[in-house]
């Protein structure tokens, strides 16, 4: 009897424990599906700049992805550029890719991870004709004489990468912008030709240079006067060296000449500087004096008396003082008369009144 109780006490713990064991693994089991991280496909995208163009065309590519583990270089990334060209990275990266020949292109990015999920991303690319090259170039200066260094300076228009110039005297250069000196006079005829490697496209032009014999005139001269009063005219006479053709004077009032020998007259007081400018084939020279001329103003003239002393005793001349004329006021000297005498008869005759009748009265 109580081996039997006691078996089945046994046979109920066994159950027990491994109906624990079954939930304690199951707990296990839920809590690793929560921390533990689960691996997911990646997401592919990249962008592109520019996506149209002219050929040849270079675009600039950056690669994404919005998964984690992409970003500890955990992912391929396999690139298709639609042009017979592709690429393999193993970490997402910033690069370039030229399109040479004009059509619509489509990029095509991979995104592969270590499951060998994959995912893709696309963009279109439109490449147009390349514009043509058209040859052209400067030249500074284009004569002068021997030796003459000259700069040229491409000027084509189109996309150029290759740059060959012959200069005409057995000398070459691959520079895009070269200087060249010519030691020997002549005419030399120099060819430019320009090209692009990926269109297949070239083009040349060609521009004579004249290196002369003879040198740049030096320029001098001289003035007949350089001081004076306003106004004067003075005379320039050129006395250049190495014969030049042409002439530029300024007198540094504002007025020029091309004369070659001019006369100028000034008509303001000051300082004037005086240039010229000589030229022939080979080229030009200046020459400046400063401050060359000095005018002052005209003088007023002043006004002078004569004053003349008499060598003489002056004579006494007895003169007569006649009574100034009577003046015509309209009326008679004879009605004055006696309308003063009749005035002093009557003011004698109040007076004579009053001393009758005594002081304070008037009696008539």
């Amino acid at each position: 009897m109580g081996t039997s109780f006691q078996k089945n006490a046994e046979k109920t713990s066994g159950r027990r424990s491994i109906r624990t064991g079954l939930i304690v693994s199951s707990l296990l089991i839920v809590l690793m599906f929560f921390i533990l991280p689960v691996a997911a496909a990646p997401e592919a995208g990249f962008t592109v700049s520019p996506t149209k163009g002219d050929a040849p065309l270079t675009v600039k590519i950056s690669a994404w992805s919005t998964k984690s583990e992409c970003d500890t270089d955990d992912c391929e990334y396999e690139w298709d550029f639609d042009d017979g060209n592709s690429s393999y990275e193993t970490v997402k990266t910033t690069f370039t890719h030229k399109y040479t020949k004009e059509g619509e292109y489509t990029i095509t990015l991979t995104v592969t991870n270590d499951d060998s999920e994959t995912d893709t991303a696309t963009k279109t690319i439109t490449v147009n004709e390349p514009e043509d090259l058209e040859c052209s170039f400067t030249a500074t200066p284009t004569s002068g004489a021997a030796p003459l260094t000259v700069k040229f300076t491409d000027d084509s228009e189109g996309v150029v990468d290759e740059w060959y110039w012959d200069f005409g005297d057995g000398d070459d250069s691959d520079d895009e912008n070269p200087s060249h000196e010519f030691e020997d006079a002549d005419t030399y005829t120099v060819e430019l030709t320009v090209s692009n490697e990926d269109t297949d496209q070239d083009d040349s032009c060609t521009m004579k240079i004249k290196v002369l014999d003879i040198a740049k005139p030096e320029a001098a001269f001289v003035a007949s006067a350089t001081s004076g009063t306003a106004p004067i005219t003075v005379t320039f006479t050129d006395t250049s060296k190495n014969d030049p053709t042409s002439w530029f004077w300024s007198f540094g009032d504002g007025t020029t000449s091309s004369t070659e020998n001019p006369s100028h007259t000034y008509t303001n007081a000051g300082t004037y500087t005086v240039t010229l400018k000589v030229t022939n084939e080979a080229g030009s020279t200046t020459t400046t004096k400063s401050s060359l001329i000095t005018i002052t103003a005209a003088k007023t003239p002043t006004p002078t008396i004569k004053t003349t002393v008499p060598t003489t005793r002056p004579t006494t001349v007895a003169t007569t003082v006649a009574p100034p004329a009577p003046t015509d006021s309209g009326i008679s000297w004879p009605i004055i008369a006696v309308v003063v005498i009749v005035a002093v008869i009557v003011v004698g005759f109040l007076v004579l009144r009053r001393g009758r009748g005594g002081m304070g009265r008037w009696d008539l």
